[in-house]
C-alpha cells in the first residue's frame, strides 16, 4: 500500500486522508503516540470501550468477577498481571496501547517502508506539516459535493430518462442519508471474528466509489450511466469515475438502490471485513 500511495503521490492524487493523526505523528517523525490521552471512543470497538470502563470503574467487591471477565483481553495485550486497584490504570493503559498503536504496527512498518519508492518518506517527513494534511483523516465532501460531481448521461428515450430520473433522485437521497448518518451495515472482523454494526460514512462511500475519502483534484466530474437491458448489480469505476446502473426497473425502489451500495461497499477491497 506504501508504493501505491507513492505513486499516486506523484500522479497528482489527493491524498489517503484516512490515517489517525497519531499514526501519521510516527510516520513522519517516528515518535510513539501517548495512547493513555485518547478518548477509548476512538476506537469504535464497542467490546473493548465497555473492558475499558468496566476496569476503570472496578471496585474492591467486583475486582475479582472483573479480572475473571477479562483475564483473556489483558493477556491478549501484555498485561499479564493480577488486576487490581493499585495497576488497574496501567491496564488500561495497556489495553488502548494495543488497540490504538502496537496492533497496526507491523502494517504501518511494512506502510513506511513502501513510501521509501523514489525516496517519497524522505520527502514526506521534510514538509511534515504538509505531509500531515496529506495523510491524515480530514473532513469528508458534503452530499452537496459529491451530488455536484457526477453528471448523469440521460438517455434521449422518455421513458427511460424518467426511470434515470428516479434512479438520480435515489442517488442523491443515499449521499443525504449517510450524511446523516442514516445508513448502516454489518461488517464482520478477521481478527476475532465479531461481527460489527457500521454507520456508513461519506468516507466509506467515496472509498468505493473513487477510490479515496476526498473527491479527486485533478478530475473535473464523474459520470452516472445507465444500462436498461441487463440486469445486474450497480458498477462503479474508480479510476475514471463512473457509475453504471443496471436493472434500472429493480432499482427504483429506494430501500434495494440502496441495498445494492451497500454490496458495492462491502465488495470493496478494505471493507465489510477488516
Amino acid at each position: 500500500m506504501g508504493r501505491v500511495v507513492s505513486r499516486a503521490i506523484l500522479s497528482g492524487h489527493p491524498g489517503p486522508n484516512c490515517l489517525k493523526s497519531h499514526i501519521v505523528q510516527y510516520i513522519l517523525t517516528g515518535e510513539e503516540p501517548n495512547c493513555n490521552e485518547m478518548p477509548i471512543e476512538q476506537l469504535q470497538k464497542e467490546d473493548i470501550v465497555t473492558a475499558v470502563k468496566e476496569i476503570d470503574a472496578v471496585t474492591e467487591e467486583n475486582l475479582c468477577d472483573m479480572l475473571a471477565r477479562h483475564v483473556d483481553l489483558l493477556e491478549s495485550v501484555g498485561f499479564r498481571k493480577v488486576l487490581s486497584m493499585q495497576n488497574k490504570d496501567e491496564a488500561i493503559m495497556a489495553i488502548k496501547s494495543h488497540y490504538f498503536f502496537y496492533r497496526c504496527l507491523p502494517a504501518i512498518l511494512q506502510f513506511m517502508d513502501g513510501l521509501q519508492l523514489l525516496g517519497i518518506l524522505n520527502i514526506l517527513k521534510t514538509f511534515p506539516v504538509e505531509s500531515s494534511l496529506y495523510l491524515k483523516c480530514s473532513m469528508f465532501p458534503t452530499a452537496g459535493d459529491v451530488i455536484d460531481f457526477y453528471v448523469p448521461e440521460y438517455s434521449q428515450n422518455e421513458k427511460e430518462k424518467e426511470i434515470e430520473e428516479i434512479l438520480v433522485y435515489n442517488f442523491h437521497q443515499l449521499l443525504r442519508d449517510v450524511e446523516r448518518g442514516n445508513i448502516r451495515s454489518t461488517w464482520m472482523n478477521l481478527d476475532d471474528g465479531r461481527e460489527e454494526d457500521v454507520q456508513i460514512n461519506m468516507g466509506h462511500l467515496l472509498q468505493s466509489l473513487v477510490g479515496s475519502t476526498p473527491l479527486p483534484v485533478n478530475i473535473a466530474s464523474g459520470i452516472i450511466e445507465f444500462n436498461h437491458t441487463i440486469k445486474k448489480l450497480t458498477t462503479v469505476n474508480t479510476c475514471a469515475p463512473s457509475i453504471t446502473f443496471y436493472s434500472t426497473v429493480e432499482n427504483q425502489e429506494y430501500e434495494k438502490f440502496v441495498e445494492s451500495f451497500i454490496n458495492i461497499i462491502v465488495a470493496s477491497y478494505g471493507f465489510g471485513m477488516t
